[in-house]
């Protein structure tokens, strides 16, 4: 461990800080010489010093924490046996690899002060970056399951093998898969950020030690390995893609605390260096508009129940136009090499911070679009008989909503804005939302699906409803896809119109 550390200061230009760092935790652990000489410290801004960091899981079971009640306390002496084996491993190692300070979360952020936990989780992204290393308690699934697993012992006699590579993903001998973040750590939404923004990363894994840093990978195993793939993504180099991709794996991280959605995600959005993006809107970033407006949940069809969407958005903590509105994964529907056609212009968008991070909660949000907008109706038809339009045929819908159904639905040739199902519980589902109001957002062409067909359109449009929280506005139900044999659809000639949706 400790050759790889002192290989990476030396030797690795890109693992650097690039200058003095810009803030400082608050407090760092000091552990001493001894188990019995450890405790919390107070850190100003011309303190000069190294740390480590420490990525961990809570888990259910309680862990020692600093409160204001505990503060003065562990100011003087944190006892040994307070201390959960994760902390207690995390501290050995400090302590075999020459450093005198860990960074904690637990302990050194006050848990029962909002202000400090507001302070403190706004530098995140300096807390991790600024660390010398961060060890990774990968397989604890709490405090009781420490860093040092029981290794598997075995084959090549016992022989520490180890790997270098630039990527790594890797298979043992036998061909079974090694993976890395089937462990309890990698589900979590907060360690998920912890590991992007660290510069160096020490995971201890069931059977080996893996080595992270913005240049090499490594392992060190007792079994014989192979080196794949499995690279981190360089925050300061992303594109608007790679921005998606990393929100995409990080949307169905679990959180204790719904409202964690975004501060989780907060470092990782202040470091990622996107060329003109403009403003932070609550996930999204202004250069993705309208397009990232288009989102659909990654839950499979198979699995998805009838939840409403509005109790998954009781406690508010995002727009409803934002994927942080809701509960797990989202992506932004973009096929690369379609000729999008946009119908919908963006006159305003803005997010108002709750605390002191801009790009942490937010207490409100809004946009405000101007495109075809139209009121639809959906009526429940059993026989769905001479629905289709004759010879064009082919005029359907499909709903996704925020709510996790998708039903079909098919547009009656006598008013394109009234919308048929055979879905009993659809409907269900949908009555208390009425009137429903559909925002035009782009069409694209297709290659027709019959050959009598000769162009066929897709339309990708914004389901909504009226708001109940702000008058005179509206909130996102879902999205909405119209295929038709022409441009024909359920907007027919609708005017452009201003509309504010929160």
């Amino acid at each position: 461990m400790g050759r790889w550390l002192d290989d990476c200061k030396v030797n690795h230009p890109r693992c650097q800080p690039s200058g003095p760092p810009s803030s400082l935790p608050s407090r760092l652990i000091d552990i001493g010489c001894s188990n019995s000489n450890i405790n919390l410290i107070e850190i100003t801004k011309t303190t000069n010093v190294e740390y480590l960091s420490l990525s961990h899981c809570w888990g259910k079971r309680q862990i020692i924490t600093t409160t204001h009640a505990t503060l003065n306390e562990r100011k003087r002496n944190i006892r040994w046996g307070l201390l959960s084996k994760t902390f207690q491993d995390s501290i050995t190692t400090t302590r075999r690899l020459g450093y005198q300070y860990i960074w904690i979360d637990s302990l050194c952020i006050i848990q029962d002060d909002k202000a400090d936990w507001e302070i403190e989780s706004a530098k995140m992204a300096d807390i991790y970056e600024n660390s010398v290393l961060t060890l990774s308690a990968n397989t604890a699934e709490d405090g009781d399951g420490g860093c040092f697993a029981n290794r598997y012992q075995l084959e090549k006699d016992g022989t520490r093998y180890e790997v270098e590579s630039t990527e790594l993903k890797y298979d043992n001998v036998d061909g079974r898969p090694l993976s890395v973040f089937k462990m309890p750590l990698f589900d979590r939404a907060w360690t998920f950020q912890e590991r992007m923004l660290a510069r160096r990363v020490l995971h201890f894994n069931n059977r080996e030690l893996v080595w992270e840093c913005d240049t090499m990978k490594k392992i060190l195993t007792t079994e014989y390995a192979k080196s794949s793939t499995w690279s981190k993504m360089p925050l300061q180099q992303q594109q608007i893609d790679q921005w998606r991709s990393l929100a995409l794996k990080y949307g169905g991280k679990a959180l204790t605390y719904g409202s964690d959605k975004l501060p989780a995600l907060s470092g990782v959005a202040k470091r990622a260096k996107i060329q003109g993006k403009g403003k932070y809107l609550a996930g999204i970033w202004e250069v993705e508009l309208p397009e990232g407006l288009i989102w659909d949940l990654c839950t499979p069809l198979s699995s998805r129940a009838a939840v409403d969407p509005n109790i998954q958005r009781a406690t508010y903590r995002a727009p409803t136009w934002s994927w942080a509105s809701i509960e797990g994964s989202a992506y932004v529907v973009h096929e690369e090499g379609v000729d999008y056609k946009y119908h919908t212009k963006v006159l305003e968008a803005d997010c108002t911070p709750k605390g002191l991070d801009p790009t942490g909660e937010v207490m409100d949000g809004h946009i405000i679009l101007s495109a075809p907008f139209t009121q639809i109706t959906i009526d429940l038809k059993k026989d769905l008989n001479g629905v289709h339009i004759g010879g064009t045929g082919y005029h359907y819908q499909s709903f996704a909503l925020d709510g996790h159904q998708t039903w079909v639905l098919f547009q009656d040739h006598h008013d394109p804005a009234n919308l048929l199902t055979q879905d009993e519980a659809a409907m269900r589902f949908v009555e208390p939302y009425k009137p429903l109001f559909c925002v035009k957002i782009r069409t694209r062409e297709l290659d027709p699906p019959r050959a009598e067909i000769k162009r066929y359109f897709v339309t990708d449009s914004l389901l909504l409803k009226r708001s109940e929280r702000v008058e005179g506005a509206y909130e996102r139900l879902g999205v909405a896809k119209f295929q038709a044999a022409d441009e024909w659809d359920a907007f027919g000639n609708a005017e452009m119109v201003a509309m504010r949706i929160v």
